[in-house]
This record gives structure tokens, C-alpha cells and sequence, in this order.
């Protein structure tokens, strides 16, 4: 898991520091062909509106009542990834869409720490739900002229390492707390 987080927050840095502070020539081609904002792309977006996500938040929370470390990603890996997302990466990167900050795109950070953690709660089986939303929900907000493509992958490569680094950290809690106490009996 650790390793998995440290490879997608490099990939997420090394992108940031690739894509500069306005669009790559891959994001001015996907953009053009997705043939700008719409009632369909409008539509899709949807799914990274903080209404919804908060939602999504609060039903994993409540469906993971009696999984504590569950519970606690669900409530905190997003929020952190968000937090550390909008405070320190944007401001450092500077990459501009329109009038605001855009790399890593926040929106998509969120879906895909929510998503994460219900990959981590539910099993990797639901990588095959969880992927395709990114992407539909990402394409959207690209369509719609909020961000860049190249935003979207690295909201989700920094959403993966933020939520895969702290169900690391809280997968091994309980497995140290179980050694030191047999070794204590």
C-alpha cells in the first residue's frame, strides 16, 4: 500500500511539474474534440459537486459503522486529500484554468479518494466501477471548460496516494497493537 501511495504521489508531482502552468498540447486536443460545455457534460459533472460527494462521505460512514478504520477513511482521507490538495499543491504548482487554480483538479481529488476508499471498504472488484466514474466524471468537468485533462489524472494520482497512504498507516495500527500484546501475554 505504502508503495502504491509514494508511486502516485510522484507520478502526480512529476506531472505537475510536466504540464506547466497552462494546457499541454494533449489538453487542447482532448478539449477540442470534447466540443465544449453542454446539458450532457453538465449533467455528468454532477458526481464531483461537494453535495454529492458529502453524501457518498456520510453514507460509507454509516455503512461502516462497525469498521472503525473504515469509518475514519471515509471521513478523513478525502477531507485531507482536498485540504493538502487546495493548500499546498495547487499554490504550488500555480497552474492556472480561467481565474482559478487548477492542477490538481479538487473535484476530482475528491471523487477519487471517496472511490478509493470504497475500493479499500468493498474490494477491488470495485476498481471496475470506481475507474470509469473518475473518467466519465472527468471528462465532464474538461468539457465544461473547468479544467484541464491533465488536472483530472493528477486529481486522481494524488487522491490515490493521499487515501491508500493513510489506510496504510491505520491498516497497520491494529496489527502492531495485536503484537505487542501477545508478546506482552
Amino acid at each position: 500500500m505504502l508503495i502504491w501511495a509514494l508511486a502516485c504521489a510522484v507520478a502526480a508531482v512529476v506531472l505537475g511539474i510536466a504540464v506547466g502552468e497552462g494546457p499541454t498540447a494533449v489538453d487542447t486536443w482532448i478539449a477540442a474534440r470534447l466540443g465544449g460545455p453542454s446539458a450532457l457534460w453538465d449533467t455528468l459533472s454532477l458526481t464531483t459537486h461537494p453535495v454529492a460527494t458529502l453524501s457518498v462521505i456520510a453514507a460509507t460512514v454509516v455503512l461502516a459503522r462497525r469498521r472503525l478504520s473504515v469509518a475514519l477513511m471515509a471521513a478523513a482521507g478525502p477531507a485531507i486529500a482536498v485540504a493538502l490538495n487546495t493548500w499546498a499543491l495547487k499554490p504550488a504548482f500555480g497552474r492556472v484554468h480561467g481565474d482559478h487554480l487548477a492542477y490538481p483538479s479538487g473535484h476530482t481529488t475528491a471523487l477519487a479518494a471517496i472511490l478509493a476508499v470504497l475500493v479499500i471498504a468493498a474490494g477491488p472488484r470495485w476498481i471496475a466501477v470506481a475507474l470509469p466514474l473518475i473518467a466519465v466524471a472527468g471528462t465532464a468537468i474538461v468539457g465544461m471548460g473547468y479544467h484541464y485533462a491533465t488536472d483530472i489524472l493528477g486529481g486522481a494520482l494524488w487522491a490515490s496516494a493521499v487515501v491508500t497512504f493513510l489506510w496504510g498507516t491505520l491498516a497497520r495500527r491494529p496489527r502492531e497493537r495485536d503484537a505487542t500484546e501477545n508478546a506482552a501475554a
